[in-house]
């Protein structure tokens, strides 16, 4: 039997594909040897194609907005919303060793015009009732110039939105004089991969980044009014109770408004798993979820490393409601309130609070 898996390319390859339904699998297998960007099962082992060409200008894609249930995509921080996931640009050029973005990408990235991303932001508005919109981008803010186009026509439309995006913390750096237009431009939450607080682990993730950079990064965004997150990477083979601690404490430190704690997860294919694949403990696919371990650190169980994930969030929001409470930014302290709660409710913490014994008292009161 043959079983198609997997579309790996961005033009049309399921027409071709579903054109060769009624020959007889023999044939079938060759024919579809021959139709670039698919992977399929043929007696029972895997078969990838030849890949398919990237699309030269995304600015000719045009997505099926009308065919969605907007009811589903919803942003609980914000109750009655209604979000679109959108994107200006795919790739990233960036080596993180821990990432299947660059490989998926090849390191290529290819931006869309500036008129044709805001222009789909603003027809989202007007016909759809958006007023979120997560920017899914890897890198948006690789191109400064075409970046600050972008930044300068969302200021122009003047709509009444809410923009979340990623990026690196070398490009907050390198735009700390144009962060006043990303406020004004509808950004009100951004997400920079700090990831690791030493620089020996930034190498060997092969982080574009000097350990210093992650702090100037949060700095320059909590003082443009903008609402921060990060994440921390933990659970690499040399992992301790003391490594953890320190990474916590440094976490609070770099004072970002929202912390994840993140627990490496190599995938085969990525550069870090000739160093950790000794050290993994399961192929189940399904727990490489950056939620649970699959590394069995050397001074560490499984099981310990989790209970010291789940007391590092504690302990870090714990510490961080005071804070939110005494924000004088009234849009900040409300905004942030609402997604501790909206996480609580929905995330992967919720599954393991039962774990934690009743909430405390001090953090009760602010929820």
């Amino acid at each position: 039997a043959v079983e198609l898996l997997a579309v790996l390319a961005e033009r049309d390859v399921l027409g071709p594909a579903c054109r060769l339904r009624h020959l007889r699998e023999e044939s079938l297998v060759r024919a579809l040897r021959e139709v670039p960007g698919i992977a399929f099962v043929a007696g029972g082992r895997p078969v990838a194609t030849a890949d398919r060409p990237y699309l030269k200008d995304l600015d000719e894609t045009d997505p099926a907005w009308d065919l969605l249930d907007w009811d589903d995509y919803v942003f609980y921080a914000r109750p009655g919303a209604r979000l679109a996931i959108v994107s200006s640009s795919r790739g990233c050029s960036e080596n993180c060793a821990f990432c299947s973005q660059q490989k998926f990408w090849k390191q290529s990235w290819r931006g869309r015009s500036p008129e044709a991303f805001v222009g789909e932001i603003e027809m989202l508005h007007k016909e759809y009732g958006v007023s979120i919109f997560f920017v899914s981008d890897e890198y948006p803010t690789k191109d400064r110039l075409r970046w600050e186009r972008i930044l300068r026509l969302l200021m122009r439309a003047r709509l009444p939105v809410w923009l979340l995006i990623e990026t690196c913390v070398g490009d907050v750096i390198r735009d700390a004089d144009i962060l006043s237009l990303y406020r004004e431009a509808g950004i009100v939450h951004m997400y920079v991969g700090v990831e690791a607080t030493s620089q020996e682990t930034l190498d060997f993730f092969k982080k574009n980044a000097k350990a210093g950079q992650g702090r100037e990064a949060l700095r320059l965004l909590n003082e443009a009014g903008i609402v921060t997150e990060t994440s921390f990477i933990l659970g690499l083979p040399g992992e301790s109770r003391e490594s953890i601690k320190r990474t916590l404490a440094l976490a609070k430190e770099y004072d970002p408004d929202f912390a994840h704690f993140l627990l490496l997860a190599p995938w085969p294919y990525s550069d870090i798993w000739p160093e950790t694949s000794p050290y993994v403990a399961t192929l189940d696919y399904s727990k490489y979820n950056l939620v649970e371990p699959v590394i069995e650190p050397e001074q560490m169980s499984r099981e310990e490393l989790l209970a010291a994930v789940i007391d590092c969030y504690r302990t870090f929001y714990r510490d961080k409601l005071p804070t939110w409470d005494g924000l004088r930014d009234t849009f900040k302290r409300k905004y942030c309130f609402d997604s501790i709660k909206a996480v609580i409710d929905h995330s992967f913490l919720k599954e393991h609070h039962g774990g934690l014994g009743d909430m405390p008292s001090e953090v009760e009161k602010y929820l």
